[in-house]
């Protein structure tokens, strides 16, 4: 198996569940994966060389069902020129469940993109971390969790893999549950 079918057996499995995250200030939501979020997730809209790939014209759902279905061929996406630009995001996309793994003490940071220096439009994140930063090695898996008014739904805005603390410095962090509750 390649690595976009990698890619999609885990996004399969995160889209089986939805995902209580219960913040120690009480307040609490539910964050759901669909179709339509795994196009930015796994950081296609970088590949601008390959026509119909970075925006694809028939939507974002259905690239990813052509993707599953076999329609759209892995070797044409991984022979971009600017695939390096989201290889390394790709091979730790399994991060993501375990940033995402049911538990009672996890931290979500509430993010503010003006103090990290960024353009996200996220409300949270959290994070999986493998290193110290006082020890100079460390990565962060971080899920970035936007919010949509209209809908009032929260859902994931972007997965990054980042060698420095950019994000994290200066962010408020909370502790916080989460649940995996199946969907119906």
């Amino acid at each position: 198996m390649g690595i976009i079918k990698d890619t999609i057996t885990i996004y399969e499995r995160l889209c089986e569940k939805d995902y209580r995250i219960t913040l120690e200030t009480g307040s609490s939501f539910l964050l759901r994966f669909d179709k339509k979020h795994y196009h930015h997730l796994a950081g296609y809209h970088y590949l601008t060389d390959l026509v119909g790939i970075a925006a694809p014209p028939y939507g974002k759902a259905r690239f990813y069902r052509h993707l599953k279905n076999n329609k759209l061929p892995e070797a044409q996406i991984t022979q971009s020129m600017l695939f390096p630009l989201i290889a390394e995001r790709m091979t730790a996309f399994g991060e993501i469940e375990k940033i995402l793994s049911a538990s009672d003490c996890k931290i979500i940071v509430a993010f503010n993109k003006n103090k990290a220096g960024s353009d996200i439009e996220a409300k949270f994140f959290l994070y999986h971390r493998n290193g110290n930063p006082l020890r100079g090695s460390v990565t962060y898996y971080s899920l970035f969790i936007g919010y949509d008014p209209l809908g009032d739904t929260y859902y994931p805005a972007t997965y990054l893999v980042e060698h420095s603390t950019k994000y994290v410095r200066g962010q408020v962090l909370l502790n916080c549950k989460i649940e995996q509750i199946p969907r119906a």
